[in-house]
């Protein structure tokens, strides 16, 4: 029986510190690597809504800010470093073969969860590395920074938009069906792009939850 884990630690990526959170339930089945790319931090109510739910299915979970507190003081910059995938899918990949070789969470299936461009970041990770990379949840995800990759994922991807964002789900429709691996889309009632709505945060959090349940523990290809 493997024993419960929770740590806060950090690792060097791409040429600058990154800090995460480490969070191993007693017998996972899984680990979800949750990067955010953002304005918010790792330690966002978001963040920890959608951790939690995952960590309630029995899924570990890594937590990590790929926008350093340097990246995010430097206001001319900031747009630009949010919006360049090659940075975070650069800082993205150290950390996921970093969550690989941890001894916490070495030996589980791993998947990515992203938002906005940090799910741009999740699909071109996913692409460079289908022998790590399982399968991927995209929330609310700027795919049009994921375009050139998108043939490439091979894996079983969910994308979920809000039904308020509407130029978001023609977008998410539409590289849904560019995507080399089976896709999902499902549009959550009520909601607009970053979830905001009564409700619509915990719904994605479930939904991810039973995708990641689904196809991340060893007896999921029985």
């Amino acid at each position: 029986m493997s024993r419960a884990v929770d740590e806060a630690t950090w690792l060097a990526a791409a040429g600058v510190r990154l800090d995460v959170d480490v969070h191993v339930p007693r017998d996972a089945v899984g680990v979800v690597v949750l990067p955010d790319a953002g304005t918010g931090t790792r330690h966002s109510a978001r963040s920890a809504a959608v951790a939690g739910e995952l960590q309630r299915g029995g899924l570990a979970t890594v937590v990590a800010d790929l926008l350093t507190t340097e990246d995010k003081l430097v206001a001319a910059t900031f747009d630009q470093r949010r919006a360049d995938v090659d940075l975070l899918a650069a800082r993205l990949a150290a950390l996921a073969s970093w969550t690989a070789e941890h001894e916490p969470t070495s030996g589980l299936r791993l998947g990515l969860y992203g938002a906005d461009t940090g799910a741009a970041a999740c699909l071109d990770l996913a692409a460079d590395r289908p022998e790590l990379v399982r399968t991927v949840v995209c929330a609310g995800a700027r795919l049009d920074l994921a375009d050139p990759m998108l043939a490439r994922v091979t894996q079983s991807v969910l994308l979920l938009v809000g039904e308020r964002d509407r130029p978001l789900i023609e977008l998410t429709e539409t590289a849904a069906s560019r995507l080399g691996g089976k896709a999902a889309v499902i549009v959550v009632p009520g909601a607009s792009h970053r979830f905001e709505e009564p409700g619509a945060l915990e719904a994605v959090a479930e939904l991810a939850r039973d995708w990641f349940v689904a196809r991340l523990p060893v007896e999921a290809d029985g």
